[in-house]
């Protein structure tokens, strides 16, 4: 299978705040839905670490979500005219590789998709 690849078109930094990895089955709750990407919730761990996760990863009961699927939500630095690979693709973002092996979710709008 080839692995799909793209361009930058606009340098994406990562949010200050720490990323945090869900394993299956994590218990979180829902606390809100962001406004820019809808696909997203604002869901806090156990541990009180809060990260947005796409509504799809979730099976949901009102304002309690279970983790369907291993996400982490650390976001790829990346500047204009780099070139990734892009590994799963999920609310308008990709889970991307960039060329020094390094992961994390970039979003469709910062990219092109090349051949």
């Amino acid at each position: 299978m080839t692995q799909k690849s793209c361009i930058v078109t606009n340098a994406h930094t990562p949010p200050s705040y720490a990323p945090v990895v869900f394993a299956k089955g994590d218990r979180v709750i829902v606390d809100k839905r962001d406004t820019e990407w809808p696909e997203f919730l604002w869901c806090i761990n156990e541990d009180g670490e809060g990260a947005w996760i796409p509504e799809s990863y979730l099976d949901r009961d009102d304002d309690v979500g279970i983790l369907n699927t291993v996400y982490s939500s650390i976001e790829l630095s990346a500047d204009k005219g780099e070139r990734l690979s892009i590994i799963k693709s999920a609310a308008g973002w990709h889970w991307c590789r960039n060329s020094k092996g390094k992961l994390g979710w970039i979003p469709d709008k910062n990219v092109k998709s090349v051949e």
